[in-house]
C-alpha cells in the first residue's frame, strides 16, 4: 500500500486580493423597489444609492427625528400591495449589501416601525427629490442596550439615537460646545 503525501499550494501572485473574497462571502439580500424608481435604481446602482440614502439621512434633522414613521401601531408597516398587473408590481433588487449599510438601514427600520424595504423606497425618494438639506448638520450618537432575563426568557433591545444640530454658524464661531454629546 503506497502512502500519500499531503500537497501544499503555494502562490505568490499580486492579484490576489482579500476583497473580493470578502464581498463574495457577503448574504444576498432582497429589497422591493417600485416601478417609478426601478429604472433610476438600476442606473446607479441598489449599492450607492443605499450608503448614498443612509449618509444622507444622517445629516437630515426632519427625518431622524424622535418621532417613529408608524407611530399609530405596534405592528410593523409594510410597503402597499399594488395590484396583479406586471405594470404595477414592485421590482426584486438582489445585492450583496455592505454588512454595515444593512445593519443601519434594519436598526433604523425597526426604530420606526415599518419594513427595510418601505425605509429604503422612502429614503430613496427623498435623496432623489433632493430634500435632503447640507445646511444644518446633525452630530447623533446610538446607544444600544440589550438586556436578557434568562430565569423567565425575557430578551429585548433597546435603541437610543441622540441628535443635536448645528448650524453654519456654529462652526464659524466655536469649535466645540460643552452641552453637546459626545462622539464615541
Amino acid at each position: 500500500m503506497e502512502k500519500l503525501r499531503p500537497t501544499f499550494h503555494r502562490s505568490f501572485s499580486q492579484n490576489i486580493s482579500l476583497e473580493n473574497t470578502i464581498r463574495k462571502k457577503r448574504k444576498v439580500s432582497t429589497l422591493l423597489v417600485p416601478p417609478h424608481l426601478a429604472k433610476y435604481v438600476r442606473k446607479q446602482g441598489i449599492n450607492y444609492l443605499l450608503k448614498k440614502a443612509l449618509t444622507h439621512h444622517q445629516r437630515s434633522f426632519r427625518f431622524h427625528s424622535s418621532k417613529r414613521i408608524n407611530s399609530e401601531s405596534i405592528y410593523t408597516k409594510y410597503q402597499n400591495i399594488r395590484g396583479r398587473s406586471k405594470d404595477n408590481r414592485y421590482i426584486k433588487f438582489n445585492f450583496r449589501p455592505r454588512t454595515e449599510d444593512w445593519i443601519q438601514l434594519r436598526s433604523l427600520a425597526m426604530s420606526h416601525g415599518v419594513s427595510m424595504c418601505y425605509l429604503f423606497v422612502l429614503l430613496l425618494e427623498k435623496y432623489k427629490s433632493k430634500e435632503f438639506s447640507n445646511v444644518e448638520r446633525i452630530i447623533w450618537q446610538v446607544k444600544a442596550a440589550i438586556h436578557a432575563n434568562f430565569d423567565s426568557k425575557i430578551f429585548f433591545r433597546e435603541l437610543w439615537v441622540l441628535e443635536y444640530r448645528l448650524t453654519k454658524s456654529d462652526f464659524r464661531v466655536k469649535r466645540k460646545d460643552p452641552h453637546g454629546p459626545k462622539i464615541a
